[in-house]
């Protein structure tokens, strides 16, 4: 017969077991709740674990980290030959050696490498590993996680290709680009930018300073100055040209450009930009109006008269021209209009001729005609238009004139015209235009 205290300590020990399964039950729950977030925290990530018992070889391993490897988490088993059988061959003597590494002290797992899939499928996972140790110092257990980079390693090699494709296509057209922090002062130059100033990438350092230093002294301070005003001002365009000194002592033309780029905050502090070497254009502008400069002297000083019409006016006229028509200075014929010097009895030929000038039904017209002197008292003299009394280039409308007074004796006006046609002849650019 069992006494009514033994009856209430077994109640207790029921009541307290009680407790003890249900608070089991809860952990339980909790466990597999947290488990199943772990997995589907790991399946999102594309992070598998695996727990590795050296001494039998046996691996186990997340369901995620089989879906890596591409085997069915409930029908295949993993272990380290099932694993290393898997790296992609030029890959194994890297890892095993690696893992050899690891177990032995001289450096923890961590690197990336190649696996093939059952399917052959080839993906690249980055792993790293935990090598855990007995009382003894000996490896029993290796622990670690698995993240597949596949699509992160295509995706920086279809950047680095656009890199080098921007790289090839920046190289080709002759355009170095920069990039300057306004806040920190901190620059970086391209290998183009380098390479237009004959250096290699590691020659030059990437600061303001380099920059500075590089200046002409004829340029720095308007350079500096014109950079400082864009940066507190921020209007129109950055755009300006100055010269920088190439690795062989001599400087080159450089025409930059920017503009600033938006940061994540919204600030505009950083100044991205380009620099394209100009050293040949602006070679070719100055040999250009020393040329322009050379044949406009041998116009201004030949004895023919030479003028410009455009619209029917006088738009210019070199200083034989002007004395011809009764000036002492070509500014007081300028402006004028042309018929204002012709004789009337040639108003209708002269006007037909132009016509025919600017349609493009005639190149040359020549001519001899009575001109009138804008004088206080007018006076007529013989003018032959010699060379192109409009060599018109659409859609100008400008009729260019070289004139020689043939009211003198005739010989001297050859003599002068022969002498201009030789040296016009040897221009290696129009003379005069107008539009």
């Amino acid at each position: 017969m069992i006494s009514t205290s033994n009856l209430s300590v077994l109640d207790l020990l029921r009541r307290r077991v009680a407790d003890l399964a249900r608070e089991l039950a809860e952990r339980d729950s909790v466990l597999h709740e947290r488990t199943r977030h772990l997995r589907v925290a790991q399946s999102l990530a594309h992070l598998g674990s695996w727990d590795w018992e050296i001494e039998s070889g046996e691996v186990r391993c997340s369901n995620e980290l089989c879906r890596i490897f591409g085997r069915d988490p409930g029908l295949h088993h993993m272990t380290f030959e099932i694993f290393v059988s898997a790296l992609f061959p030029d890959d194994h003597d890297r890892v095993v050696t690696a893992i050899n590494d690891a177990l032995g002290g001289k450096a923890p797992l961590d690197l990336e490498y190649k696996i093939v899939r059952p399917n052959g499928d080839v993906r690249t996972i980055h792993c790293c590993g935990e090598v855990l140790r007995d009382d003894n110092g000996k490896p029993c257990r290796m622990s670690g996680s698995v993240l597949d980079v596949t699509e992160r390693k295509r995706t920086e090699a279809m950047l680095c290709s656009s890199q080098e494709k921007l790289r090839q296509t920046l190289q080709a057209s002759g355009i170095g680009l920069w990039d300057w922090n306004s806040d920190t002062n901190n620059m970086a130059f391209s290998e183009e930018w380098k390479r237009q100033l004959g250096y290699e990438k590691t020659e030059l350092a990437d600061s303001f300073e380099t920059w500075e230093v590089l200046l002409h002294p004829e340029d720095h301070d308007r350079a500096i100055s014109y950079l400082q005003d864009y940066v507190s001002e921020r209007l129109g365009e950055y755009r300006q040209e100055f010269r920088l000194r190439h690795k062989d002592g001599t400087y080159r033309w450089i025409e930059a450009r920017a503009s600033f780029a938006m940061e994540p905050d919204g600030r505009q502090v950083r100044l991205l930009g380009s620099h394209t070497d100009i050293t040949d254009r602006k070679t070719m502008e100055k040999t250009v109006r020393e040329s322009e400069d050379r044949y406009r002297t041998l116009v201004e000083l030949s004895r023919p008269g030479v003028f410009v019409f455009s619209e029917e006016r006088i738009i210019y006229a070199n200083h034989t021209g002007a004395i011809l028509m009764g000036a002492n200075d070509p500014q007081e014929i300028l402006g004028r209009p042309m018929f204002e010097f012709i004789h009337p009895d040639f108003h209708h030929d002269v006007r037909e001729n132009v016509k025919r000038l600017l349609t493009g039904r005639a190149s040359v017209h020549s001519a001899e005609r009575i001109y009138l002197k804008k004088t206080e008292r007018q006076s007529q003299f013989t003018l032959r238009p010699h060379g192109s009394y409009g060599a018109v280039h659409p859609p100008s409308s400008a009729l260019c004139l070289i004139s020689l007074n043939v009211s003198r004796p005739r010989r001297h006006c050859v003599r002068a015209r022969n002498g201009l046609r030789r040296r016009l002849g040897r221009a290696p650019i129009p003379l005069l235009s107008a539009r």
